[in-house]
């Protein structure tokens, strides 16, 4: 229920719940019906219960939330991951990449997991002092959270990250991102790619294909060239 923004019409509509879903929470809701439901309940405050969960974080270290939902990304299968994609619930892009930790966190999560690029979705509140256009990823739930993408990678791999905000952002993906207006921060000390993701029915479930077509047509490239 979490990840279908809960059973109502917008998450339908987003595409995000599909039939199937709807089944398998009805036949939940069945088996434990005594349990889950009484006057004071039902499915929308349960799901409500379960959203604010996911959405605390107090007492996480930024290296919790990197970690605690994250996926290897490679060309193909048994190939070693190039790309470690991350699912940040509760903090919002912005205010994930302005820590002063950030950059030292996702440099050792690249360099633990021996992979160039660090790509990180989140979902998170937009402070208020922030003017850029807030997401509301449903009618009733989550307000005032946007979705957003930040791309990591030390300078080293920086051509490999442009790479991949270049064919982000002009490949029929559908992500509709909206890159931050002062560009990526590029240093000698890493490179940052930020951008909003308008598109709210996209999740990691749908950006994970798309960079493994990046790492395909990378390595297809390469080997055309060599």
């Amino acid at each position: 229920m979490v990840d279908t923004l809960g059973l109502t019409n917008e998450a339908k509509l987003a595409q995000r719940a599909m039939d199937a879903d709807f089944l398998a929470a009805q036949k939940l809701e069945e088996l434990g019906r005594d349990e889950l439901f009484n006057e004071d309940s039902s499915r929308e405050s349960i799901y409500k219960q379960i959203s604010d969960a996911k959405f605390c974080i107090t007492g996480l270290s930024l290296w919790d939330l990197l970690r605690r939902d994250m996926k290897p990304v490679s060309a193909k299968p048994k190939m070693p991951p190039e790309i470690v994609c991350s699912t940040i619930s509760g903090m919002d892009f912005q205010e994930m990449t302005v820590r002063q930790d950030f950059t030292i966190a996702a440099n050792k999560f690249c360099q633990d997991h021996n992979v160039k690029l660090l790509v990180c979705v989140t979902v998170g509140p937009v402070k208020k002092d922030n003017r850029v256009r807030s997401i509301v990823l449903n009618k009733g739930e989550l307000p005032g959270m946007r979705r957003g993408l930040a791309i990591f990678a030390s300078p080293e791999n920086r051509q490999f990250a442009e790479a991949l905000t270049q064919y982000l952002q002009t490949e029929p993906n559908e992500l509709q991102l909206q890159p931050n207006k002062q560009g990526p921060q590029s240093n000698a000390h890493h490179f940052i790619f930020t951008a909003t993701i308008n598109n709210t029915a996209v999740t990691r479930k749908q950006i994970m294909p798309i960079l493994v077509s990046f790492l395909q047509r990378m390595r297809s490239s390469s080997t055309e060239g060599g």
